[in-house]
């Protein structure tokens, strides 16, 4: 499956977003192939996940991003399955192989809070049920800590970690996006009343999941 980067509708801190753009990109454009599309969630309780090799710290590669949540796409052939993720500095696609190890560092001991859970979308479902008002943007998205620190023993200390977070506020005033939308409006992704990313991490918590927690 070629698909360029460059050509998909791409905005930072819309992850959710883009990766249903690029589903629906694949729907289209190869609709044979859609049933080997899956979308990958991950966030934990706290909304502290650790994720490595991100182009929000390009330049400390070594150090890893705290996100509340992040999103990703996963093609899976017979020969083997290819990890779509648009805020990686790893190659696009990559080999799933080698995005879960550059990516979530199982060797890396976490603390408990940074434990991850992962839930498995197939793409069909994902881009019939997505919606999203954006309303978890409207507050700070990105705050710039001190680095982890790693021991001699491989354990690192994230406590004051690059933190990335989308908080929710009340849409009392829906223009103050901390950072920039992506220039389609809301009712692309199906906004309704339902606000799948603003309760993910309860969604994550209720449902079952792919237990990823000793990673």
């Amino acid at each position: 499956m070629l698909l360029r980067k460059e050509d998909i509708i791409y905005t930072p801190f819309y992850c959710e977003e883009n990766v249903y753009n690029l589903a629906r990109t694949i729907a289209e454009k190869n609709p044979a192939e859609i049933n080997s599309i899956y979308v990958v969630f991950l966030s934990n309780s706290q909304q502290t996940v650790p994720v490595w090799f991100m182009r929000l710290n390009e330049d400390r590669s070594g150090y890893p991003v705290i996100w509340d949540y992040h999103v990703f796409l996963v093609y899976k052939t017979t020969s083997g399955s290819y990890v779509y993720d648009f805020d990686t500095t790893l190659p696009f696609p990559t080999l799933f192989e080698a995005h879960y190890e550059a990516t979530f560092a199982p060797e890396v001991e976490l603390p408990e809070r940074f434990h991850r859970l992962f839930r498995i979308i197939p793409a069909v479902e994902y881009l019939k049920h997505f919606a999203s008002d954006r309303s978890h943007m409207f507050v700070t998205a990105y705050t710039e800590g001190h680095r982890p620190i790693a021991t001699e023993e491989g354990e690192v200390e994230i406590t004051h970690a690059v933190a990335a977070t989308h908080q929710h506020v009340s849409p009392d005033d829906p223009s103050r996006y901390k950072q920039p939308p992506p220039p389609y409006p809301t009712s692309t992704c199906k906004s309704t009343q339902a606000n799948l990313i603003r309760g993910m991490a309860k969604w994550l918590m209720n449902r079952d999941i792919i237990d990823c927690s000793r990673y």
